[in-house]
Order: C-alpha cells, then sequence, then structure tokens
C-alpha cells in the first residue's frame, strides 16, 4: 500500500497518461460504467473507474492504486482514503472455478 507521501505524489504527478478511448459499458440497468490504467512513471498500478446512473443522476470517478488482483487490499486503500475505519476484516474472495466455464 501506498504511503500519503507516495499517494499525493502520484496524484499531483502532471505526466500521468490515459492512452486510448474511454468506453462505457452497461454494468448493470441503468448503471454504466468504465475502467482504464493511467499509466505514470511511477510504475504504480493505477486505474481510474468510472460509474453514471442517469436515472438518480450519479457520476463518480474512483482513483485505485491496489492492483485489481488484490480486492483486500484496493479495501484497505478504499478506507484510509475515505478516512473509514473497518473494524473487522475482509476476507478474500471465494476461488474462481474456471472449470466450470471451459
Amino acid at each position: 500500500m501506498l504511503t500519503q507521501a507516495e499517494f499525493e505524489t502520484l496524484i499531483n504527478d502532471p505526466e500521468k497518461v490515459i492512452d486510448g478511448d474511454i468506453t462505457w459499458t452497461q454494468e448493470r440497468s441503468p448503471r454504466s460504467g468504465f475502467r482504464v490504467e493511467i499509466l505514470s512513471p511511477a510504475g504504480y498500478p493505477l486505474f481510474l473507474k468510472g460509474s453514471y446512473n442517469p436515472i438518480i443522476v450519479a457520476l463518480s470517478y474512483h482513483i485505485i492504486t491496489a492492483p485489481a488482483t488484490d480486492p483486500v487490499r484496493v479495501w484497505e486503500q478504499f478506507c484510509q482514503e475515505a478516512k473509514i475505519h473497518h473494524n473487522g476484516r475482509m476476507d478474500t474472495p471465494p476461488p474462481t472455478q474456471l472449470d466450470l466455464f471451459l
């Protein structure tokens, strides 16, 4: 996980870039969303997630610096940035049974 100083340096870095088009996809009706990688000279895994719900007129963009392959680290980062104290633990998701999809 990034320290606060590393996070602020990364956020304030003017050389970050999103390379390519952003396409909204239908998530759960009526919500649409997207997820794109942000490239940075620091090389941290950095993503931007957008969500839009026209029914309740809600739009949000979230920056994620922990890799999406590590849901627990993403949760910890979210709690830290949102200043949420989680008095408990988040278990890792159950393993995917990929053979069911073959």
